[in-house]
Parts: structure tokens; C-alpha cells; sequence
């Protein structure tokens, strides 16, 4: 499943004309996928997710110069 988070950054970058970013920051966080039997929707099978429960990216662009 595709966050709406890429889509828009995507229309982001677009607008900015689609400058070379200088830096890129990515962090992952895992705190419900690995529990056992927690979960909002009841007890679940941890060990057949391997997926993240949250992805932060940071992106410091080039500058234009008019």
C-alpha cells in the first residue's frame, strides 16, 4: 500500500522543478509490527509482517539562483 506522503512529495518536487537534493534523511520506526498479539484489530500473527509502522524522510534541496 502507497502512502498519500509519496504522491506528494512527487507533486512537491515537481513544482520545484525537480531540483538535486544536497541531503536526504530517512528514518524508520518499529514499535507495534514485532509485539506479539498487540494490535488495534485484536491478536494477529506477528512474525508474518515484516514491514515498518512508520518511515520519516527529510530532503534539503539545492538552491535557485535568479
Amino acid at each position: 500500500m502507497i502512502d498519500i506522503g509519496v504522491k506528494m512529495l512527487d507533486a512537491s518536487l515537481y513544482r520545484m522543478g525537480y531540483r538535486e537534493p544536497n541531503v536526504v534523511l530517512g528514518i524508520t520506526h518499529q514499535q507495534v509490527g514485532h509485539q506479539k498479539d498487540v494490535g488495534l484489530l485484536g491478536k494477529w500473527k506477528y512474525e508474518n509482517y515484516t514491514v515498518a509502522d512508520m518511515l520519516l524522510v527529510g530532503l534539503r534541496l539545492q538552491m535557485v539562483h535568479l
